[in-house]
């Protein structure tokens, strides 16, 4: 009887045991989740965030790198010259999953890294030091340092050696490509957003470069991130799971679209140019035109010199929409020959180069711009033309 008695309680206590290691072991879990776009333009492109739950505090916290201060002094123009600080948050995950179900305009996914405790365990001492006042601002970059990238870059860090992409094949798309990916629904935001990057976006993106972007960090990690164990390559992440069930933004198609309200204002240029002789109204009009694209190109030289993004850098936009029409055209205003001359000119010769250049030139242009560019060469043309019929006429007086 003592012996069974001994047995039983023998089987208690590994049972008890086994039950306290199974919850020392899931004490602590970490999941990637990733927001679907919403309406507002800072999330167009979505969100990332680290969620940690604590079993063993009763905690859930959602570690975010998305967090800036629209009432900081200068916002608008420490973000133009890119000089905004953005910071590590921490908050509530209920509160946040609660707010979004409510709100009812995004999707959230969540997906658990499936790590060992210690690797949960190094993670969290991460990001609970990055959160520190003095470590938990940094100097946000569109491209390169943002909330996604900053979950990719821990992950590569604090795993290293335990992780492994299977496989780095990128879409083949460059930066800006995948960019218009993503905003294809928003045509005036994607008419802009191609407006002010330069060069730099149209390089190949790596498949590192591609997690820029939250669905790429979470589809590029589930497809080639693997855990290295004991030679063997396990998955990375546990299966998907939607924990907020918005909706996926998308905007209405709509005609209300730069090509279409450009082309609009190239078909008047177009008419009065064949049905109206050039006179002062006319050169009243493209000296109007030529003022708002000079404003616009001070803004591109502004966004390529003035500031620290590195993508609005030798952007050939500036041909088209040149600083120098700010020099110009006050001359033209008051119908100064010579400086009609140049300025009529340089709008044919850049025009040109760009619609022979479209598909060879180092930068993607925006279909929008068409219109102007046919606009701007059917102007100048028929500037010239003008001007020289006006030189043969006094040159016969």
């Amino acid at each position: 009887m003592l012996q069974l008695l001994k047995k039983i309680l023998l089987i208690i206590f590994l049972l008890l045991s086994g039950m306290v290691a199974h919850t020392q072991e899931d004490s602590l879990r970490i999941s990637l989740l990733t927001y679907s776009p919403g309406v507002q333009i800072y999330g167009a492109f979505g969100h990332s965030a680290f969620r940690v739950q604590n079993f063993d505090k009763k905690s859930d916290i959602l570690y975010n790198y998305g967090i800036f201060d629209f009432d900081e002094p200068n916002f608008v123009w420490k973000f133009l010259r890119g000089k905004l600080e953005y910071q590590l948050g921490k908050e509530s995950t209920a509160r946040l999953l609660r707010y979004y179900q409510a709100k009812g305009h995004k999707q959230i996914i969540e997906q658990e890294l499936l790590l060992t405790q210690d690797e949960n365990r190094k993670i969290l001492r991460f990001l609970e030091k990055n959160y520190l006042p003095e470590n938990r601002k940094y100097h946000y970059d569109f491209f390169y340092d943002n909330c996604a990238t900053r979950l990719r870059d821990i992950l590569e860090t604090e795993l290293e050696g335990t992780m492994r992409y299977s496989s780095e094949k990128g879409e083949d798309k460059s930066m800006r490509q995948l960019l218009d990916v993503h905003i294809a629904s928003r045509p005036w935001e994607d008419f802009g957003m191609d407006l002010l990057i330069g060069i730099p976006a149209d390089k190949p993106a790596t498949f590192r470069d591609e997690m820029f972007l939250p669905e790429f960090l979470s589809d590029n990690l589930q497809q080639s991130a693997k855990i290295i164990r004991n030679g063997n390559e396990l998955p990375f992440f546990g299966p998907a799971k939607k924990v907020v069930d918005g909706d996926y933004y998308m905007n209405e198609p709509n005609l209300f679209r730069p090509f279409n309200i450009f082309g609009l204002l190239c078909l008047l240029m177009s008419v009065l140019t064949l049905f109206f002789t050039h006179n002062r109204f006319l050169a009243t009009l493209d000296c109007i035109v030529f003022f708002l694209l000079g404003i616009i190109g001070a803004f591109l030289l502004f966004m390529w010199l003035g500031t620290d993004h590195q993508t609005t850098k030798w952007n050939l936009n500036i041909l088209w929409a040149n600083p120098f029409y700010l020099f110009l055209f006050l001359s033209v205003r008051k119908l100064n020959p010579i400086a009609m001359k140049w300025t009529y000119g340089m709008a044919l010769v850049t025009s040109l180069i760009i619609l022979i250049g479209w598909n060879f030139l180092p930068q993607q242009f925006h279909v929008g711009i068409i219109p102007i560019i046919l606009m701007l060469m059917i102007r100048s043309g028929a500037g010239l033309l003008h001007l020289n019929r006006e030189q043969r006429r006094l040159s016969m007086l």
